[in-house]
């Protein structure tokens, strides 16, 4: 196994690139979110990670986009620099996409289309932020505008087993996790 300390280096590196200011969404949740908000922007994405995983795979696609649009990343509830706590029921399904659906009224800029840009379990969560914003005639609500999914679940389990793991080995698991992903993004207006 390879020594943990180039890891570690690697992140707070990844961190630094990416700050974040720790944001209440909700009453009492509280998320770690790296925004930069270009007002005149014709589209505000949204980038969702997967579970056990961070805003922090993201971080090629973020520099690009950020020339051009307005960009939001977040870090999930017990995930990357967001807080993690012991109840199991701050992970539920409805929770977490109660968390999205809330990034995404906060950071929706007016006239400008937001683009939920999400990875594995971040696509379950961002098709249920899309169907949170439906109109009740079913026309599509003014916040989510589009979007763009990678390697999504079929049907999103009720609870993956890796949140069960202490949070000290999920920190140290986390960047060998990540190492081997890699997203190819493409979004036309």
């Amino acid at each position: 196994m390879a020594p943990i300390q180039p890891h570690l280096a690697a992140l707070a590196e990844a961190w630094a690139a990416l700050p974040v200011e720790l944001v209440e969404v909700r009453p009492g949740r509280s998320l770690a979110v790296h925004a930069r908000l270009r007002p005149a922007a014709a589209q505000t994405l949204v980038f969702v990670h997967g579970s056990a995983a961070s805003m922090l795979q993201w971080r090629e696609q973020i520099e690009h986009f950020a020339e051009s649009h307005t960009v939001v990343a977040f870090d999930a509830y017990g995930c990357g620099r967001s807080p993690k706590p012991q109840q199991w029921a701050a992970y539920s399904f409805a929770a977490l996409a109660a968390d999205l659906a809330a990034v995404v009224e906060r950071y929706s800029a007016p006239g400008s289309q937001t683009v939920l840009v999400a990875h594995s379990a971040g696509c379950s969560l961002s098709i249920a932020a899309a169907c949170a914003s439906l109109k009740e005639d079913g026309a599509v609500g003014s916040r989510v505008g589009g979007l763009c999914l990678l390697g999504g679940y079929v049907d999103a389990p009720a609870a993956h087993p890796v949140f069960y793991l202490p949070v000290t080995l999920l920190r140290l698991i986390q960047p060998v996790l990540s190492s081997g992903l890699e997203v190819t993004l493409c979004i036309y207006a």
